[in-house]
């Protein structure tokens, strides 16, 4: 799961949305279509997979008349030598459970599973940008910056590979009497005869004769081809890099090799970036809350006990950090904990601590005997199995 989020929330930012799909293999299924019943809680989610859709193929869209949530996802693949194209929909009827229906490319219906209580939720996820992160403007200075690597590319290997010329020079003859004309990278080398045929028409006793004799050039010479001064290449170069990373919001980036900046105005330079990535963990959040809850329904059906996590409520927080808090701002933080301004939890999560709770109770498991270590309960410690 978090290496597919991780996929998911960089497919989002890129384009501006990504679609989750989640998928219940035909194996887990019999003969009607229904979900198999699996009463054991830990494997009771073995059969739900999570799979990324092309951005291309599938999303969730808004009915502009009823304002219903319709996802949407095309089948297209191969199977027992055979291609599989298809339009999955899935979408609430009017008691509020979920439906998966299964349409050919023709439009005609070709399976329907059973109406399930998902709590509103449908089979398909999508996580939403106003915008992706990959405009026209970045996709034209990475354009740019392609030319620009190309053409200093192209200018190194004149550097590393001289490229010689002769004037008034005659090419090496091969073999078969042909001559060798080298070419270098880009260019192409051209020589002159050395010895050329100058014709002549004179009159004797008023005829006209004409003579014919070789002439040769003068002032034949061999040189090179240099590279060009780079520094215009260069500046391109860092000029294309620096829009793209101020269209993403990134420029502290340019920062790294600044041994200069301080570790606090590095800080500050990351203001606009960590305000940017404030809205897309707003929405990841939420994702992730849909997407457990929604498991947790699952779940229940699962075990043949739909609605038996109802109750439960997924929360989702996602860790913002670029740099390591300074000496100086986890006094500051100890100092506002200490005075009641913020929580334990709130200090922890400054500092770096991932899992606030777990360093918790690692606390209390240094400070106390073994024998007063309160005892974590799993699922089955917490429920006999009758009660499944």
């Amino acid at each position: 799961m978090p290496g597919t989020l991780q996929t998911l929330l960089q497919t989002a930012i890129a384009h501006g949305r990504a679609p989750l799909r989640l998928r219940i293999p035909g194996r887990y299924r019999d003969e009607t279509g229904k979900l198999l019943l699996e009463r054991d809680p830990l494997r009771s989610l073995d059969g739900l997979h999570l799979v990324l859709p092309d951005v291309s193929l599938s999303g969730v869209y808004v009915d502009p008349d009823t304002l219903d949530r319709i996802g949407i996802t095309q089948i297209f693949y191969t199977t027992a030598n055979q291609w599989k194209n298809e339009w999955e929909l899935t979408y609430k009827d009017s008691s509020g459970n979920t439906l998966l229906k299964t349409l050919n490319m023709a439009g005609e219906e070709m399976a329907t599973s059973e109406p399930l209580p998902l709590a509103g939720r449908l089979w398909l996820l999508e996580l939403h940008y106003p915008r992706g992160a990959v405009t026209r403007d970045v996709l034209s200075n990475q354009d740019a910056l392609n030319v620009a690597l190309t053409m200093l590319g192209r200018n190194t290997h004149f550097a590393g590979f001289t490229q010689m010329y002769g004037i008034g020079i005659d090419p090496p003859i091969n073999a078969a009497g042909e001559a060798v004309v080298p070419a270098g990278p880009g260019s192409q080398t051209f020589f002159q005869p050395s010895v050329s045929l100058e014709t002549s028409t004179t009159s004797v006793s008023g005829s006209p004769v004409t003579t014919t004799r070789e002439t040769a050039y003068s002032g034949a010479s061999y040189g090179k081809l240099d590279p060009a001064d780079p520094k215009a290449v260069l500046e391109a170069i860092r000029e294309a890099e620096g829009n793209i990373y101020a269209s993403l919001r990134q420029r502290f980036v340019l920062m790294d090799d600044k041994a200069t900046a301080s570790g606090r105005s590095r800080e500050v330079a990351t203001g606009s970036f960590l305000r940017a990535t404030a809205r897309y963990a707003s929405k990841l959040e939420h994702l992730v809350r849909e997407l457990l809850e929604l498991t947790l329904a699952v779940a229940g059906i699962v075990q043949g006990q739909p609605g038996k996590y109802a109750a439960f409520r997924a929360f989702a927080a996602c860790n913002r950090k670029v740099f390591d808090p300074s000496p100086l701002q986890i006094a500051a933080d100890l100092s506002l904990y200490t005075a009641n301004v913020i929580s334990r939890e709130t200090l922890q999560v400054r500092v770096g601590i991932r899992d606030p709770d777990a360093e918790a109770a690692r606390i209390l498991e240094e400070a106390q005997p073994p024998e007063l270590v309160p005892k974590v309960l799993t699922p089955s410690d917490s429920e006999p199995a009758t009660q499944v």
